[in-house]
Protein backbone atom coordinates (compact mmCIF):
# COMPACT_ATOMS: atom_id res chain seq x y z
CA UNK A 1 0.00 0.00 0.00
CA UNK A 2 2.99 1.90 0.82
CA UNK A 3 4.51 1.92 -2.61
CA UNK A 4 0.92 2.40 -4.52
CA UNK A 5 0.44 5.71 -2.77
CA UNK A 6 4.25 6.75 -3.07
CA UNK A 7 3.81 6.18 -6.88
CA UNK A 8 0.46 7.99 -6.87
CA UNK A 9 2.27 10.90 -5.22
CA UNK A 10 5.02 11.04 -6.93
CA UNK A 11 2.75 10.82 -10.16
CA UNK A 12 0.90 13.43 -9.50
CA UNK A 13 3.81 15.67 -8.51
CA UNK A 14 5.12 15.05 -11.72
CA UNK A 15 2.17 15.99 -13.70
CA UNK A 16 1.66 18.88 -11.62
CA UNK A 17 4.85 19.85 -12.14
CA UNK A 18 4.87 19.75 -15.95
CA UNK A 19 1.80 21.26 -15.85
CA UNK A 20 3.51 24.12 -13.92
CA UNK A 21 6.16 24.36 -16.70
CA UNK A 22 3.55 23.78 -19.56
CA UNK A 23 3.81 26.16 -22.49
CA UNK A 24 0.39 28.34 -23.48
CA UNK A 25 0.03 27.81 -26.82
CA UNK A 26 -0.42 31.18 -28.58
CA UNK A 27 -3.05 31.39 -31.10
CA UNK A 28 -1.83 34.12 -34.10
CA UNK A 29 -3.72 35.85 -35.98
CA UNK A 30 -3.89 35.30 -39.81
CA UNK A 31 -2.04 37.83 -40.78
CA UNK A 32 -4.66 40.61 -41.56
CA UNK A 33 -4.72 44.35 -41.37
CA UNK A 34 -6.90 47.06 -42.19
CA UNK A 35 -5.43 50.30 -41.43
CA UNK A 36 -5.25 54.04 -42.16
CA UNK A 37 -2.01 55.55 -43.91
CA UNK A 38 -0.65 59.82 -43.43
CA UNK A 39 2.04 59.50 -46.21
CA UNK A 40 3.27 56.74 -47.94
CA UNK A 41 2.53 55.72 -51.80
CA UNK A 42 -0.70 56.63 -51.63
CA UNK A 43 -0.13 60.53 -51.24
CA UNK A 44 -1.51 62.75 -48.56
CA UNK A 45 -4.30 59.78 -47.06
CA UNK A 46 -5.35 56.02 -48.08
CA UNK A 47 -7.46 52.79 -45.95
CA UNK A 48 -5.87 49.71 -46.78
CA UNK A 49 -6.39 46.40 -46.20
CA UNK A 50 -3.21 44.09 -46.00
CA UNK A 51 -2.86 40.05 -46.04
CA UNK A 52 -0.56 37.47 -46.27
CA UNK A 53 -0.14 35.17 -48.36
CA UNK A 54 0.46 32.03 -46.96
CA UNK A 55 -2.00 28.88 -46.65
CA UNK A 56 -0.81 28.19 -43.17
CA UNK A 57 -2.41 31.73 -41.72
CA UNK A 58 0.89 33.07 -40.26
CA UNK A 59 1.57 36.49 -39.94
CA UNK A 60 4.84 36.41 -41.15
CA UNK A 61 5.90 36.20 -44.69
CA UNK A 62 4.80 37.33 -47.86
CA UNK A 63 2.00 39.37 -47.83
CA UNK A 64 -0.33 42.26 -50.47
CA UNK A 65 -1.89 45.61 -49.82
CA UNK A 66 -4.61 47.11 -51.29
CA UNK A 67 -5.70 50.42 -50.36
CA UNK A 68 -7.86 53.36 -51.83
CA UNK A 69 -6.38 57.08 -50.76
CA UNK A 70 -6.26 60.80 -51.68
CA UNK A 71 -3.29 63.33 -51.86
CA UNK A 72 -3.14 66.78 -53.49
CA UNK A 73 -0.81 67.76 -56.37
CA UNK A 74 -0.38 71.41 -58.15
CA UNK A 75 -1.46 71.79 -61.54
CA UNK A 76 0.85 73.35 -64.20
CA UNK A 77 0.28 75.19 -67.38
CA UNK A 78 1.84 77.25 -69.49
CA UNK A 79 1.64 81.12 -69.10
CA UNK A 80 1.36 82.92 -72.02
CA UNK A 81 1.00 86.43 -70.71
CA UNK A 82 4.64 87.01 -71.13
CA UNK A 83 4.18 86.04 -74.40
CA UNK A 84 7.10 83.18 -74.07
CA UNK A 85 4.95 80.40 -72.92
CA UNK A 86 6.10 79.98 -69.66
CA UNK A 87 5.54 76.90 -67.05
CA UNK A 88 3.25 78.58 -64.23
CA UNK A 89 1.80 77.24 -61.41
CA UNK A 90 -1.98 77.21 -61.59
CA UNK A 91 -4.17 75.16 -58.77
CA UNK A 92 -4.18 72.31 -56.53
CA UNK A 93 -6.29 69.56 -57.35
CA UNK A 94 -7.46 66.53 -55.52
CA UNK A 95 -6.58 63.33 -56.72
CA UNK A 96 -7.70 59.67 -55.82
CA UNK A 97 -4.92 57.28 -55.15
CA UNK A 98 -5.11 53.58 -55.32
CA UNK A 99 -2.11 51.55 -54.02
CA UNK A 100 -1.33 47.87 -54.67
CA UNK A 101 1.84 46.04 -53.60
CA UNK A 102 3.50 42.92 -52.02
CA UNK A 103 5.59 43.06 -48.84
CA UNK A 104 7.41 40.84 -46.93
CA UNK A 105 7.07 41.16 -43.14
CA UNK A 106 10.54 39.83 -41.09
CA UNK A 107 10.52 39.16 -37.22
CA UNK A 108 10.49 36.53 -34.96
CA UNK A 109 7.23 34.49 -34.63
CA UNK A 110 6.85 35.20 -30.72
CA UNK A 111 7.23 38.98 -30.91
CA UNK A 112 5.06 41.77 -32.27
CA UNK A 113 8.04 43.94 -33.35
CA UNK A 114 8.11 43.21 -37.25
CA UNK A 115 9.96 45.22 -40.50
CA UNK A 116 8.05 45.45 -43.86
CA UNK A 117 9.69 45.78 -47.11
CA UNK A 118 7.53 46.13 -49.73
CA UNK A 119 7.36 47.06 -53.55
CA UNK A 120 3.93 47.98 -55.84
CA UNK A 121 2.40 50.64 -57.47
CA UNK A 122 0.35 53.75 -57.06
CA UNK A 123 -2.74 54.25 -59.27
CA UNK A 124 -4.09 57.93 -60.17
CA UNK A 125 -7.29 59.59 -61.21
CA UNK A 126 -5.71 62.33 -62.80
CA UNK A 127 -2.83 62.87 -65.12
CA UNK A 128 -0.18 64.75 -63.52
CA UNK A 129 3.93 65.45 -62.84
CA UNK A 130 5.00 63.18 -59.84
CA UNK A 131 8.48 63.74 -58.90
CA UNK A 132 10.73 66.83 -58.58
CA UNK A 133 14.32 67.27 -60.59
CA UNK A 134 17.11 68.43 -58.80
CA UNK A 135 16.93 72.16 -59.03
CA UNK A 136 13.09 71.99 -57.44
CA UNK A 137 11.69 72.43 -60.53
CA UNK A 138 8.69 69.86 -61.93
CA UNK A 139 9.75 68.33 -64.64
CA UNK A 140 8.62 65.31 -66.52
CA UNK A 141 5.91 63.66 -68.79
CA UNK A 142 2.78 63.50 -66.78
CA UNK A 143 1.04 59.99 -65.94
CA UNK A 144 -1.00 58.34 -63.93
CA UNK A 145 1.23 55.52 -62.22
CA UNK A 146 4.29 55.69 -60.06
CA UNK A 147 6.42 53.78 -57.94
CA UNK A 148 7.07 52.79 -54.50
CA UNK A 149 8.89 51.15 -52.32
CA UNK A 150 8.09 50.71 -48.48
CA UNK A 151 10.36 50.16 -45.48
CA UNK A 152 8.33 50.13 -42.20
CA UNK A 153 8.63 48.91 -38.87
CA UNK A 154 5.15 47.10 -37.89
CA UNK A 155 4.08 46.70 -34.47
CA UNK A 156 1.87 43.22 -34.92
CA UNK A 157 0.21 41.89 -31.90
CA UNK A 158 1.09 38.16 -31.66
CA UNK A 159 -3.21 37.73 -31.04
CA UNK A 160 -4.07 40.84 -33.04
CA UNK A 161 -5.68 44.00 -31.99
CA UNK A 162 -4.08 47.78 -32.01
CA UNK A 163 -1.12 47.58 -34.82
CA UNK A 164 0.83 50.44 -35.98
CA UNK A 165 3.87 51.19 -38.57
CA UNK A 166 6.13 53.67 -39.38
CA UNK A 167 9.04 53.99 -41.69
CA UNK A 168 10.22 55.57 -45.03
CA UNK A 169 8.43 55.23 -48.40
CA UNK A 170 10.71 56.06 -51.77
CA UNK A 171 8.75 57.11 -54.44
CA UNK A 172 9.64 56.76 -57.91
CA UNK A 173 8.04 59.67 -59.38
CA UNK A 174 6.81 60.13 -63.55
CA UNK A 175 10.13 62.43 -63.75
CA UNK A 176 12.06 59.44 -62.98
CA UNK A 177 13.24 61.01 -59.96
CA UNK A 178 13.03 59.09 -56.82
CA UNK A 179 11.71 61.00 -53.88
CA UNK A 180 11.52 59.87 -49.85
CA UNK A 181 7.85 60.60 -48.08
CA UNK A 182 7.84 59.00 -44.83
CA UNK A 183 4.50 57.10 -43.94
CA UNK A 184 2.75 56.41 -40.56
CA UNK A 185 -0.22 54.10 -40.24
CA UNK A 186 -2.53 52.54 -37.66
CA UNK A 187 -4.92 49.73 -37.49
CA UNK A 188 -6.12 47.05 -36.44
CA UNK A 189 -4.94 43.39 -36.84
CA UNK A 190 -7.61 40.12 -36.74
Amino acid sequence: MKKISFLLIAAMLLCSKSLLYAKEEVKETSGRQFYVEVGGPAGLFSANYQARLNTKGERLGWGFRLGVGFTLIEIYGLDYGSGYGDLSYDENSTVYSFPVGVNYLFGKANSPHTFEVGAGATFFTKKAVYGVNRDGYKQGDEGNIIGAFTFLYRRVPIKGGFTWAAGLTPIIGTSGDMDLSPAINIGYSF
